[in-house]
Formats: structure tokens, sequence, C-alpha cells
């Protein structure tokens, strides 16, 4: 093995113990934290190839700055996907309608059941790393639009099936849109992080000064559609996520994750690339952690939160050790 992912090794066996711990001595805050984490997993690979997708049908060189986020998607795909999967120890934990009575009306017995979910993350999951290993092969433009289309659909499925149906009763039709921008916004914050060259940079900044409109809008509309629509279930959700410590939750997500960044963003300095752009991206990647979490609300709250860490810490560092792991052999091989 290589000094490289010897760190990240280490670290997501240390973060896989103490998960393993949570599921033993608290399965269902584990379960909650689990989802939380592949939900943030995915944010950033999966913003990452759609925006490579995008970027081979439109052309132009600001997708030369993507190249960061998008080398180790398909490994990190399926570590976001491994954190859902965990989820299956304790379903009833997390989904109320998992734990309802195999007779329950409407939706829940043909949509709404723990076999077509597993099943329908799974396919979505395989079409999603089958998009990332594309993304890197120059893919023909028929491909992209193709694989954009199933993107679509895929994250608009994903975001019923593991934020929506959180909630009882609870619909959002803006929840796939919102969670796709979101995904956009957390890739370009990687690809800020990790320090585009001077003449991408201009261009990362700019579009993630889009994107991160792009999410306040949505997440500000969809609040005040729902406000006026003053109907119980939709105003239920939002009372849920101001009660307690789920208000400071959304206000430091809004200061850390939109305010902060925006404001560095504006700044000329900023947008030419160098320290501050590094900081607006990972300014923008907690805030984005924190509005998933926000939006997904465990109600098992600090020890959920602590599973979310250890399960985001574990599948961050096996996408990234997994790809010199898997290669290690071959090269042995061939010296």
């Amino acid at each position: 093995m290589s000094r490289a992912p010897v760190l990240p090794a280490v670290l997501g066996l240390a973060s896989a113990a103490a998960l393993a711990a949570c599921f033993v001595l608290a399965p269902r805050a584990a379960a909650q934290g689990s989802a939380v984490a592949g939900a943030v997993v995915l944010l950033a690979p999966l913003g990452g190839v759609a925006l490579r997708m995008i970027q081979r049908l439109t052309g132009g060189r600001w997708g030369a700055g993507l190249a960061a986020p998008a080398a180790r998607a398909p490994w990190l795909i399926l570590a976001g996907g491994l954190a859902l999967a965990l989820v299956a120890l304790d379903l009833g934990g997390l989904f109320p309608w998992a734990a309802a009575p195999p007779g329950a009306p409407g939706v829940a017995r043909f949509y709404l059941n723990a076999p077509l979910l597993l099943a329908r993350t799974g396919l979505i999951l395989a079409g999603w790393i089958a998009m990332a290993v594309l993304a890197d092969r120059n893919p023909s433009r028929l491909a992209a639009a193709l694989f954009l289309v199933f993107h679509a659909v895929a994250v608009s499925v994903l975001a019923t099936d593991w934020i929506v149906s959180l909630a009882p009763g609870f619909t959002n039709t803006s929840a796939g849109l919102t969670l796709a921008t979101q995904q956009v916004l957390a890739a370009l914050g990687v690809s800020a992080l990790a320090g585009p060259d001077d003449r991408a940079s201009p261009n990362i900044a700019g579009l993630m000064i889009a994107a991160l409109l792009g999410v306040v809008y949505l997440g500000f509309m969809t609040y005040l559609v729902f406000w006026y629509g003053d109907l119980p279930a939709k105003a239920a959700w939002y009372v849920r996520r101001t009660e307690g410590a789920w208000q400071a939750v959304i206000l430091a997500a809004l200061l850390v994750g939109a305010a902060a960044p925006l404001g560095l963003l504006l700044l000329r300095s900023t947008r030419q690339g160098g320290p501050l752009l590094r900081v607006a991206g990972a300014l923008v990647l907690i805030g984005s952690a924190l509005h998933v979490f926000w939006l997904m609300a465990p109600d098992q709250g600090f020890f959920a939160a602590l599973a979310a860490v250890l399960a985001t810490t574990c599948a961050v560092a096996l996408g990234v050790a997994l790809p010199s792991l898997v290669r290690a052999p071959r090269r042995a091989a061939r010296a």
C-alpha cells in the first residue's frame, strides 16, 4: 500500500468501528445518521458528474476546473450508497411508513415499502456509477443527454424516497430540483477547495454564485408557497424544523453556507482564485451538509448527528482510499 491511501484507510476503519458501536448501542440513531451521511456524501460527486455531462453538451473551458471532484466520483457514489444501505439494519427507525402495519392504505402499500425502496435505490446508484465512469471517458453528446435525463428522474426519486417520505403526509414537488441544485453547489465547492488555476477560478466562482442563489431561491419560494397554502401537513414539517436546536441548524446553514460565501464571492480577489476562494468552497460544503441534516431532521438529535459525522467520515475516506487500494495489486503485478 502506498503512503497516499494510508491515512484515509486508517481514518475510515476507525470511523467504521465507532459507527459499528453506535449501531450496537443506539441502532435507531445510527440508522438515521447513516441516511444523512449517504445523502451528504452523494452531493459533490453527483453534482460534479452532472456538470461534466452538461459541459459535454454545451462545450466551453469552464469544465476544466471540475476534474478534482469528478475523478473519484464512482467510488464516492459507491461509498454514499453503502452508507444508505446501512439504514436497512433499522429501516423502521428512519421511515414512519416502514413501521406501519402491512395493510396500511394508500401509496404506502404500493410505493413506500422496504423491498421497492431498496431496489429503486440500488438501481439508481448503479446508474449513477455508470454515469460517473462514462463522464471521464469523453461520452458522446447523445449519451450525455440521455444520462442527464436519467439523472433528473433519479434525483427526484431519491429526494422523494429519502427526504420527503420521512414526514407522513408531506409532499414537495420541488424537492428533486432543490437537491440537484444543492449537488451542483457542493461539486463547485469541492472544485473551489481544490484550488483551480487562474483561468478556471472566475468560472468556478461565477457558477458558485448562480448555484448558491438557486438553492436559496428554491428553499425560500418553497417556504413561501407552503406558508400561503396553510395546510396542516406542510405547516407541521416546518414547525418540526424550528423547534429546539433545529432553528439554530438552519440559521447556521444560511450564515455559513450562503451569506458568508456569497459575500466572499462578490469580491473580485476571491473570484480570481487563491485562499479566499478555497474558504468559500469550504463554507459551501459545511452549509450544504447542515442543510441536508436539517431537511432530514432525525429525531435522535445529538446521537444521530454523531453517527452522521462518523458515517460521512467513513464513506469519504473509503471513497478516497479505494481507488489506490484497487490499483495497488495491478501495479505490483506489473512490477
